[in-house]
């Protein structure tokens, strides 16, 4: 039976994005384009992947390796693109023992989902198996013609098609599976018979039907997932169709969302049952929420783990993988970077704490921040049990406060603090006469100037 192989058409320019990155690097739901491809074709089955780059080839090859580290990704070279049958010719070597069947999809298409795939490969017994949707518009898809019996006699390019052909509602979702051997065979075959001058994977399938070969077109259920990106208009288009199923996915399992429109969440979020987001919030990158917890509204957490009970917003940001223990409460205007805040800590207003632990029912005045880089190196601020910070306390790491201190509101603590100590580090009160004859004398020089 063999293996599945995949080559991902990851080489084009993408002129119409008006963009220095490549599109296949743009995110959705904060993750790249190209990424959403190669989890799903992993997903299905495929235990290799070649990914054909060109334009911006470098930072994409450089990109995925980073974030594939140890995963089994090639990457071959289109140099002088000259089509989608050229670029898929490129992997030709790369594939050269491979026994078994080849999937070939666009790297611009990121809600092709691996269920998709899967059923693709189920439907291939041989031949070529493509994917189509049928469109109200099918617009500058090629499209499927299909002969007397229904299978596929060809797929015609927008810009070579007859205007009859281009009534045709079924489009070419540019998806296939064949054999490795004849898929390799025929791309030596292919001729820029066409207006662009160009080498056509389509005319593959031309060629399989000629061979008497069985071509099938699988039509998708859901047209979104055919669905490529050559616009930043498209881009949104896409980030709000997959935005809106990730919400509804999270509703399901339970969570409730009060405004899903201005509710945000990347790919990968994980949310407990019974939390409640406000609107406003953004949830993003490796981010867990817990259970019975209430987020926003307008408030930003990436890459941070949120304990069950919290409270967190509004107007509040965890980044930088914040850790919250069970029910802490972080108020209006308050950043926790890269702090590890044990269970039933409260920062309830304009505080930022960066780089910083923090023991249990501890509690953070309004104001308060932790000093945590001096222009060179980061340093931590350990905050004990119990505590009280003061508000506008000024907290200068490296330093740490034992359990059950208490500073003093306005002091610039520099010093370790002793556990059950009180820290007063500021200047003492003094009350001077003569206010009013301050204010006399302003008042006296604004008469005289005018």
């Amino acid at each position: 039976m063999g293996t599945t192989a995949a080559i991902v058409l990851a080489a084009g320019k993408s002129t119409r994005m008006r963009s220095k990155l490549s599109k296949v690097l743009h995110p959705v739901c904060g993750k790249p384009v190209l990424f959403h491809i190669l989890d799903a074709l992993a997903a299905a089955g495929a235990e290799r992947r070649i990914v054909v780059i060109g334009h911006e080839g470098e930072t994409v090859k450089a990109r995925v390796e980073a974030a594939y580290a140890g995963q089994n990704i090639e990457f071959v070279w289109q140099h002088n693109p000259k089509g989608t049958g050229h670029a898929a010719q490129q992997a030709e070597e790369a594939l050269a023992n491979h026994e078994g069947s080849v999937l070939v999809v666009p790297g611009d298409a990121p809600l092709l989902s691996a269920d998709v795939l899967s059923e693709l490969l189920v439907a291939h017994t041989g031949g070529a198996t493509l994917l189509s949707a049928v469109l109200e518009d099918a617009g500058s898809y090629g499209r499927i013609v299909r002969a007397a019996d229904g299978s596929v006699e060809a797929i015609v390019e927008a810009k070579d098609a007859t205007p009859e052909q281009k009534q045709i509602r079924e489009m070419n979702a540019a998806v296939y599976v064949f054999d490795s051997k004849s898929l390799f065979a025929r791309l030596k075959n292919l001729t820029p018979n066409n207006a662009q001058g160009e080498l056509y994977l389509t005319d593959v399938i031309g060629m399989t039907r000629a061979a008497g070969e069985p071509v099938r077109a699988v039509v998708a259920k859901d047209n979104n997932v055919t669905l490529g990106i050559n616009t930043r208009v498209e881009l949104a288009d896409l980030n709000e169709i997959l935005r809106k199923q990730l919400l509804k996915e999270l509703m399901l399992s339970g969570v409730t969302v009060l405004d899903p429109a201005t509710t945000y969440v990347e790919v990968g979020v994980m949310v407990g049952q019974d939390t409640v987001l406000h609107p406003g919030t953004h949830l993003r990158g490796a981010t867990t929420i817990g259970e019975d917890c209430i987020i926003g509204p307008y408030t930003v957490i990436t890459d941070s783990t949120v304990g069950n009970g919290c409270k967190v917003g509004p107007f509040a940001q965890l980044r930088g993988k914040a850790i919250l223990g069970d029910k802490c409460k972080i108020g209006n205007f308050v950043e926790v970077k890269n702090g590890k805040l044990a269970d039933n800590v409260s920062a309830s207003h304009l505080a930022y704490l960066g780089d910083t632990e923090i023991g249990t029912k501890t509690n953070i005045g309004a104001g308060t921040i932790t000093c945590n880089y001096d222009g060179f190196t980061k340093s931590r601020t350990v905050i004990g049990a119990d505590a009280f910070i003061g508000s506008n306390s000024t907290l200068v790491a490296p330093v740490t406060i034992g359990d059950g201190a208490l500073t003093a509101a306005g002091s610039v603590i520099t010093q370790d603090v002793p556990a059950e100590a009180i820290a007063i580090a500021r200047e003492r009160q003094s009350n001077l006469e003569g206010a009013e004859t301050i204010r006399r004398d302003r008042k006296q020089k604004e008469r005289e100037n005018g």
